[in-house]
């Protein structure tokens, strides 16, 4: 006997009918990715109508001054908000983001979720761990109020294209993941809590100066276990290369002598006692902007911390 093999050739109308369903699938596949892009662009318009609506500019421009967020997201001679300082570390380089509403090169796409959680967690758009160069442990500590007044000053600047060299850090502290164990160990999250034994002044200082100031940024003696008990807080440290002076009320190392003015002038101006030059250089004209109750409250807080000699 033999095995009869039968082959079946694909008919031409078999052909047609896949060749429709593929066309369908194509076409169907680019109308969902322009739905999608259509609605994504819908939420952004209500977010950012929903934005405007209920933050005031003159306090979001506040925020951004208290923040300083000018001054680090801006390199030397640099467009505004473009990114690119380097902030060098024991670690190796850092530089920091562009911050500008540019849709491919910095902030552009983010919502407020995307911003929300890279300032509470340290957590970017794109699941990347953050380095605390960049302060979430201080900002996580803001109001959502003032998270989403800051959000709409950022979204509000001129969108800048500049790409900023990538950050370079040494083994092991290039790897971001293990920024889920430094996070475990340094980073609370939890907000400002107000303290009723003390003035309105006193806790409006606490939070501009544990939250969007993010003093101990620079002025903390040890950096690497960020604002934990261990920091030496505020008794001053290496930043980038220059010292950070202590801010405690110290009477010999700090600011314990200062009057009231004289530390004010400090913060806006750059200056000591003396009428010298203070360094690092710090954003001094964005301070500049802070309302004369902001600063009195900083001073009231900045009394009050342990001094550190």
């Amino acid at each position: 006997m033999h095995q009869v093999v039968t082959r079946f050739a694909p008919s031409p109308t078999g052909l047609l009918h896949l060749g429709s369903a593929y066309s369908a699938l194509v076409a169907w596949t680019r109308l969902a990715a322009q739905q999608a892009r259509a609605l994504f662009a819908a939420r952004r318009v209500v977010e950012r109508v929903l934005i405007e609506r209920f933050t005031a500019s003159a306090t979001r421009e506040q925020l951004a001054a208290l923040g300083n967020c000018v001054h680090c997201h801006t390199r030397e001679e640099g467009e505004r908000l473009a990114g690119g300082r380097a902030m060098h570390t024991p670690f190796g380089v850092v530089h920091t983001t562009n911050l500008s509403p540019d849709v491919e090169t910095g902030i552009g796409t983010w919502s407020f979720a995307a911003f929300q959680r890279a300032m509470r967690e340290g957590i970017s758009r794109d699941g990347r761990h953050l380095y605390p160069a960049f302060p979430y442990t201080a900002f996580s500590r803001m109001t959502d109020e003032d998270m989403l007044a800051l959000y709409a000053w950022l979204m509000s600047q001129p969108a800048v294209a500049a790409s900023p060299p990538e950050t370079q850090l040494a083994f092991p502290f290039n790897w971001r993941p293990g920024m889920v164990l430094w996070n475990a160990l340094f980073h609370t999250g939890l907000p400002v809590q107000a303290d009723a034994s003390k003035s309105d002044a006193w806790n409006r200082g606490a939070y501009l100066v544990e939250g969007l100031g993010h003093c101990a940024m620079c002025h903390n003696e040890n950096k690497l276990v960020g604002n934990s008990s261990l920091a030496g807080r505020f008794g001053g440290g290496v930043i980038d290369g220059w010292y950070a002076p202590n801010i405690t009320p110290d009477g010999h190392q700090g600011i314990g002598a200062w009057s009231d003015e004289e530390i004010k002038r400090s913060i806006t101006q750059g200056v000591r006692r003396d009428g010298s030059k203070l360094l690092p250089p710090m954003g001094y004209p964005w301070y500049a902007r802070m309302t004369d109750a902001d600063l009195n409250a900083i001073v009231a807080y900045l009394r009050t911390v342990p001094p550190k000699e």
